[in-house]
């Protein structure tokens, strides 16, 4: 981060009192916000440490507190009824398939009410391999696995970590079939599409993508689901996804597709291609945190 926006940050932490007053200045006029989690665990594995994607118990439950305060947050469905969306709505989704997410999503967000979206990888639930987690591992271990570290379109290359305890306890605990079909029985949560597992679209050809999200899908749709929902993996515009994705997934009838472009949007009157969703990091503990990461590309736009 530039020097500018660390001292405009230790602005907006020093004059906390304030804080309210800006996010009623900006908020949303029949706009939405969309918030990413990973895994919510107080034992992060070495794999979610490094790439930031988790969050503890207590300090995911102020978030939630957070943005049940400062927003109304909607079901996902509501998306598909521009006009029908409340002001300053938001929306709650997860990514992956960690096991800290099934207990989050159980033990805090059930109870509260709160709608959920899940956008799973199913190949990682019956896999017991996050593709991600397993590109990371082999290019530490290529003496052992020669090779592996190409995950592209070769799952004989690194489905063997299914098998390596080492490997289990470097990525962490995966929920399991049965957790996420508790999961998808319950009314507030909606399940969406991530990839059968966790590809960089931008790194395997277009047939391969869409077989991964076409089989995907099918298993989602076991489970009643009445909408198709995806979000890309990585999910960065031009790095990890491009307009032929875009392309696939309208022709394969897709009704929304979400981004990691961690920004809110103004408005919400058209569906755009993709809709984007912002992530806080493992150290957004305070309130003024929270706005900064919500806020900032706003205030800067």
């Amino acid at each position: 981060m530039s020097f500018k926006h660390n001292s405009i940050r230790m602005i907006l932490r020093t004059f906390q009192g304030s804080l309210g007053l800006l996010t009623r200045k900006f908020r949303l006029n029949h706009g939405v916000t969309v918030f990413l989690f990973h895994s919510v665990t107080d034992q992060p594995s070495e794999y979610l440490r490094t790439t930031g994607m988790w969050t503890t118990n207590s300090n995911f439950k102020k978030q939630i507190k957070w943005i049940m305060k400062n927003f109304e947050i909607i079901p996902i469905t509501r998306l598909l009824s521009p006009k029908s969306i409340p002001e300053n709505s938001a929306i709650i989704t997860f990514d992956d398939a960690w096991l800290g997410s099934y207990e989050a999503i159980s033990e805090i967000l059930i109870p509260d009410n709160v709608p959920v979206c899940y956008f799973i990888n199913f190949g990682s639930i019956i896999d017991r391999v996050d593709c991600n987690a397993a590109t990371q591992y082999a290019q530490r271990d290529l003496e052992t696995y020669p090779g592996s570290s190409d995950v592209s379109e070769s799952a004989e290359n690194w489905l063997i970590y299914s098998r390596d305890i080492d490997f289990a306890d470097y990525q962490g605990p995966l929920m399991s079939y049965e957790q996420l079909s508790e999961l998808s029985e319950n009314h507030l949560i909606t399940l969406g599409n991530h990839l059968y597992h966790h590809h960089d679209s931008n790194r395997i050809s277009d047939e391969f993508f869409t077989n991964q999200l076409l089989l995907n899908q099918r298993l989602i749709d076991q489970f009643g689901s009445k909408k198709k929902f995806f979000a890309f993996p990585f999910g960065a515009e031009s790095l990890n996804f491009e307009d032929r994705h875009l392309s696939i997934l309208m022709k394969e009838n897709f009704d929304l597709v979400f981004s990691t472009d961690s920004r809110r949007l103004p408005e919400f009157k058209v569906v755009p291609s993709h809709i984007p969703r912002i992530h806080f990091s493992p150290t957004d503990c305070s309130k003024s945190d929270f706005w900064w990461a919500t806020f900032k590309n706003q205030l800067f736009r």
